[in-house]
């Protein structure tokens, strides 16, 4: 789970609100996995505030089924440089 907030360039986000959201990608440790969300996040104009409980995903985690479809699809495509997100799960910026 990532804390954002948006860069002046972002689309996704308006100025006055944050985000929580899930980033899947193939990876095989936690430092490489913080480089593919990293440059997803600058892709979409993103800014990291926290990453919480980053670890291996597994199917009897009890995740979404959102969630199940995402890793299905990165399982089955196979490339390391694919970085999917969830849903935004906004809040308001205290600014």
């Amino acid at each position: 789970m990532a804390g954002v907030i948006p860069r002046a360039e972002c689309d996704l986000l308006s100025h006055d609100e944050g985000a929580y959201i899930n980033f899947l990608t193939l990876a095989t440790g936690e430092a490489e996995y913080r480089a593919e969300v990293a440059g997803a996040l600058k892709y979409y104009g993103l800014q990291l505030l926290e990453l919480l409980d980053v670890r291996p995903f597994s199917p009897s985690d009890g995740s979404s089924r959102e969630i199940m479809s995402i890793a299905m699809e990165l399982e089955r495509d196979g490339n390391p440089r694919h970085v999917r997100y969830s849903t935004f799960h906004t809040f308001p910026r205290v600014m």
